[in-house]
């Protein structure tokens, strides 16, 4: 009998890939993720037996692990080829374990990359299962549990039935929370611009300082009617930027949020795609470093592409993140080679290529002029800039500004000395913004930078978020502010009104009623689970068990001592009265108030449908009619809540 080998990956859509080069008797089946889990009713976890934890089959795979056990049973070898990554590791251990393999007929391989060249390498250095990397998979899978079946019964008791606590969740909460509660209390300062623009408007010019009141900026402009304006200094440099490195996963997840409007689960999915077709590498990373195999690939690909002087003087290296593990590579394509992607995806290549390529190209060079033209205690300054080598921007196919170029050369003709004719001066009023909400893709930021979470879920986070509501993506804002503005033209200064848009939230997260008040309790009750150093630090120790520096169990230990007796304590208590209100959906965010940064709601209140800004004895309300608690608009609504607060 022929003798065959039996790899096992966890996708299906790997395997037309991977029969297209594998050896003739190596077959490929899929798992299709994990195929045993702690059971979904109980907590599954021992803890009296230092967390042992009870692993179960799951229900919806055993057809997938019957057919994997067939296979199995015609295999002289089993191929354990799951995900380069903890969860991967985990998912070879229990495929082990659940098809009883015995252990010298198994060997475990991993491949960055789903192409010829990076499995056979793969498969010449098979090792065993690295029960490290198991252990702190785990140790995660434990202390989640932990906190999901412990203290979300808490919450159901006290607050709402159907809530729940989870160990990053609620530390990403505190963000958001934090967030609210800083726009929530911003107050808008009000300043005035000044601005010129000489030779009949060819050239424009903004004021150093701003004025703090209507009547300073007026007396300003009064004065620029007989002043006389003389260029006093004028700087002529060069300036260069680099590339910025490779994608790793977060950052891949922000670019794609900030430029498409992609969610982080929308932009994993198509890149899981990717990589399981083979375009891409391994999509699950916190590194920006390239194999020194695809680093030479790419800097003679770039020479031959678009000559010497685009390639960088010298092979470039990058900072890592805080805490990266690099245990993968960045993000880039297989091959240097650009590919036309069928369907959707082909956005997400482009930019993972155009990130890459870019990051080995020579740096681009612009060519800047700024001139000062004195006024008062300060001056004018304009610039402008053109673009003498674009560089990397090559990749991009993005080149020079041709509006800028153009006043560039205006710039650029003009001397030291050289009088210049005033066109018209303008003073604007301004206002100070609060801080945006968090974007999901800024939210991935912040969660990176704070050491919350991993590569492999940071969407995941993001989105359970969402699906619990306890933050929600706003609608965009239409309102705008009418802001004042003085114009000075031919001598005569006349008064009028601007309008500009509000920050346009759409796609931010705001913080759901939920939201707030599951935030407050668990703060006040299981400060460890919300506090942003200890999600942090516990991250960290999960490293250290997949390194093999602590035992898991020790870990773990220390993280339930944090809150178990909490909980032991609260579960014996009387259920608190509920704070959260049984109609929830009977409350509506229509969006922030102008002047006040307040938050505006539609309700239901003691006496019937309001619109109401603000909270405690500060809320300013209004009444509605029924009709309007889904239909009124902001503008409306601001109208409406600044009759009565005047």
């Amino acid at each position: 009998m022929e003798s065959k080998r039996l790899m096992i990956v966890e996708s299906s859509t790997k395997i037309k890939t991977l029969t297209r080069f594998l050896p003739a008797d190596i077959v490929v089946k899929a798992c299709f993720g994990h195929v045993s889990d702690l059971p979904k009713r109980e907590l599954g976890i021992d803890i009296g037996k230092q967390f042992k934890p009870h692993w179960r089959e799951l229900q919806e795979k055993k057809g997938t692990i019957e057919q994997l056990r067939r296979a199995c049973e015609a295999s002289t070898t089993v191929i354990l080829a799951t995900d380069p990554d903890l969860e991967g590791e985990a998912i070879a251990w229990h495929l082990i374990r659940v098809l009883k393999l015995a252990k010298e007929r198994v060997v475990r391989v991993a491949f960055c990359s789903v192409t010829e060249a990076e499995v056979l390498r793969a498969l010449s250095c098979p090792r065993k299962v690295d029960r490290n990397l198991v252990d702190a998979q785990i140790a995660r899978r434990i202390v989640d549990r932990l906190v999901g079946y412990r203290v979300s019964p808490i919450l159901w008791r006290h607050l709402k039935s159907g809530l729940s606590a989870g160990r990053v969740q609620s530390a990403a909460l505190r963000l958001l929370v934090e967030r609210e509660r800083e726009i929530e209390g911003f107050r808008p300062e009000k300043s005035w611009q000044l601005t010129a623009s000489f030779e009949d408007g060819k050239i424009s010019g903004t004021y150093q300082n701003a004025f703090a009141t209507r009547d300073e900026a007026r007396e300003a402009l009064e004065g620029m009617k007989d002043h006389e304006y003389i260029i006093s200094h004028i700087d002529r440099t060069v300036e260069h930027t680099s590339a910025p490195p490779p994608l790793r996963t977060a950052t891949l997840q922000q670019e794609a949020g900030s430029r498409f409007g992609m969610s982080p689960k929308v932009t994993m999915t198509l890149a899981q795609g990717l990589y399981e077709d083979g375009h891409i590498t391994y999509h699950r990373t916190d590194s920006v470093d390239m194999s020194p195999e695809a680093m030479q690939g790419l800097r003679t690909y770039i020479s031959g592409t678009y000559g010497e002087k685009y390639l960088a003087d010298q092979q470039r290296s990058f900072r890592q993140a805080p805490g990266a593990q690099m245990a993968h590579e960045c993000i880039r394509p297989t091959s240097w080679t650009r590919t036309g992607i069928p369907g959707g995806a082909q956005r997400l290549y482009d930019l993972i290529w155009t990130r890459a390529v870019a990051s080995q190209m020579a740096r681009a060079a612009y060519d800047v002029c700024k001139l000062q033209v004195p006024y008062r205690d300060s001056h004018f300054l304009s610039s402008a800039r053109s673009v003498e080598f674009d560089g990397f921007l090559r990749a991009s196919g993005h080149g020079g500004d041709p509006h800028g170029s153009g006043t560039m050369a205006m710039l650029a003709n003009l001397k030291c000395g050289q009088r210049l004719t005033l066109h018209e001066g303008t003073a604007r009023e301004q206002l100070t913004s609060p801080p945006p909400h968090y974007s999901e893709s800024g939210l991935v930021k912040e969660l990176e930078r704070c050491g919350l979470g991993r590569p492999s879920t940071y969407a995941t986070i993001v989105t359970t978020l969402q699906d619990r509501r306890y933050c929600e993506s706003v609608a965009p804002s239409k309102v705008k502010q009418r802001l004042e503005v003085m114009h000075l033209r031919e001598g005569e200064i006349t008064l009028g009104k601007r309008e500009q848009e509000a920050p346009n939230v759409r796609g931010r997260l705001t913080v759901t009623e939920i939201g707030q008040d599951v935030y407050s309790y668990l703060d006040k009750h299981f400060g460890c689970i919300t506090d942003i150093a200890f999600t942090r630090d516990l991250e960290l120790e999960l490293d250290r068990i997949a390194a093999g520096s602590v035992k898991w169990m020790d870990i773990v230990k220390k993280f339930h001592d944090e809150f178990g007796p909490t909980v032991d304590t609260l579960m014996k208590t009387k259920a608190l009265e509920k704070r959260i209100p049984r109609a929830i959906r009977e409350v509506r965010r229509i969006g922030r108030h102008p002047d006040t940064g307040q938050m505006i709601e539609t309700c239901k209140a003691r006496y019937g449908p309001v619109v109401k800004m603000g909270d405690g004895y500060k809320t300013v309300f209004a009444k509605i009619d029924a009709a309007s608690m889904d239909s009124l608009d902001l503008n409306t609504a601001v109208t409406m809540l600044n009759r009565k607060m005047h």
